[in-house]
């Protein structure tokens, strides 16, 4: 976020709405920007394991005190990947105390994943 404007500029960040929403907000607290200043904001996606795959909307509203309100377009596309092996079973056969055998088995993700 950069502050264009020749005043101080105070955005009013709800955390506990967009944690309800499954995104989560980092740095905790954001201070006033200062004319010309920029801060980062990360924003990050997530979904309880019980939960569906799909998209997760959420239309974002910033509001500025003492300013306009801006509108930022949330979407995340959960996925979960489909596995599958190359083989359903591995037989090593019969090993000779302290040798080793290796074999390769190969996981394929058939599912597309954005």
């Amino acid at each position: 976020i950069h502050n264009s404007c020749a005043e101080l500029v105070t955005l009013t960040l709800d955390k506990k709405m967009l944690k309800d929403h499954g995104f989560v907000l980092e740095p905790d607290s954001l201070k006033p920007l200062p004319p010309g200043k920029s801060a980062v904001i990360n924003v990050t996606a997530t979904r309880p394991k019980e939960e569906p795959e799909g998209i997760k909307e959420l239309e974002w509203v910033i509001p500025v005190r003492g300013g306009p309100v801006y509108k930022v377009q949330l979407k995340a596309d959960f996925v979960l990947p489909d596995l599958t092996l190359s083989h359903d079973f591995l037989d090593f056969g019969k090993i000779l105390f302290g040798q080793r055998k290796r074999i390769t088995m190969e996981f394929k993700n058939d599912k597309m994943v954005p």
